[in-house]
């Protein structure tokens, strides 16, 4: 299999398509200046006029404000991706985006392990349990998401992007590969891209494909993210939602935000087949209300949970009681396999 060589999207630079460029935001604070003055020097009805366009004026910057800080990549990242000679970097364009990915091996009729790391880390972060996977017999495959790691930054940042890139890329290696199985391990941001895919799962020669996850320290809600993002302008909430939603729909148009219960699980995606959840005993990044949502979710007792005393949100790329796990948890998964 060879990934796809289009070279155009060099030099393109992406564009925003939800909020103004810098230098409409700069017209418009110069505009807003000048009328500031405008009005402390015209008659009663250009004050009223001037007013009225000032206050338009300011309203879009506020909300151009707000879209642009919750659409923004993460500015605090790690820079650097995957560095281990043996993982082939790869490159698949999507809508002129190269997505960026490494794989090791390419066995036919290998299982497949797709790897989705969490926000502001990269296919770095996941080195560890790539290892796992590459050594038990899995084709295995780490992804950098869009502005992570080395991989091309973009203005305007969505995790649907991130879910279109995914989906794009299993069909794109299922088409060379039908008779491999896929599984997916995704960290924080990655499970909750993970649980995403599950509303639109990929398909091969028209047959929905059907994969095993892992979730570790998974996010699985946005509006438990957000409501933590604006702690400090819960009455804005109300309205930041609404200009949110209408940023989103603009970046993809056939996707309409009705109600934020739309972002979290069960709406916004449920594991079809097994499901291995990772959690540490105490997450003090997302706390305990992510989890607590994905374990009142499972009434059929569908999923198995496993929590890791040792393990930290963002600081175990290694962690030996959780890799011991993973090991014997595919031995046990790779047997099932073979049964079935």
């Amino acid at each position: 299999m060879q990934p796809y060589s289009d070279e155009k999207y060099i030099g393109e630079k992406p564009r925003r398509i939800a909020t103004f460029s810098t230098s409409t935001r700069l017209l418009l604070i110069a505009l807003a200046c000048l009328l500031v003055v405008s009005i402390s020097i015209s008659s009663i009805v250009y004050k009223i006029i001037d007013s009225f366009i000032l206050l338009i004026i300011v309203y879009s910057l506020v909300r151009d404000f707000f879209i642009r800080e919750l659409l923004t990549p993460p500015t605090i990242k790690m820079t650097t991706s995957l560095e281990d000679r043996s993982y082939e970097l790869r490159t698949l364009l999507r809508k002129s985006y190269p997505i960026q990915y490494f794989q090791k091996g390419e066995t036919e009729g290998a299982p497949f392990a797709i790897l989705i790391h969490g926000w502001s880390a990269s296919s770095k972060r996941m080195r560890n349990i790539a290892e796992i996977f590459s050594s038990r017999g899995f084709n295995t495959v780490v992804v950098d998401m869009r502005s992570h790691g080395t991989s091309l930054n973009i203005p305007e940042w969505t995790v649907q992007q991130v879910i279109d890139d995914v989906h794009y890329l299993i069909e794109f290696i299922a088409k060379s590969n039908p008779d491999s199985k896929f599984l997916i391990y995704g960290h924080s941001l990655g499970a909750y891209v993970t649980l995403g895919l599950h509303r639109n799962l990929p398909t091969i020669n028209g047959i929905t494909m059907n994969f095993d996850i892992i979730l570790e320290s998974p996010m699985t809600s946005y509006e438990f993210v957000f409501d933590d993002i604006t702690k400090n302008v819960k009455f804005l909430r109300p309205i930041v939602k609404r200009w949110l939603s209408q940023g989103f729909q603009k970046i993809h148009p056939g996707i309409a935000i009705t109600t934020f219960s739309q972002l979290s699980i069960p709406e916004w995606g449920f594991p079809k087949g097994k499901c291995l959840v990772i959690y540490p005993t105490e997450d003090r990044r997302l706390g305990p209300s992510h989890l607590e949502l994905l374990q009142s979710c499972d009434v059929n007792n569908t999923i198995e949970f496993q929590e890791i005393t040792s393990l930290t949100h963002s600081k175990s790329s290694v962690n030996i009681e959780r890799d011991e796990f993973i090991e014997q948890w595919i031995e046990g998964y790779s047997s099932s396999e073979t049964n079935d």
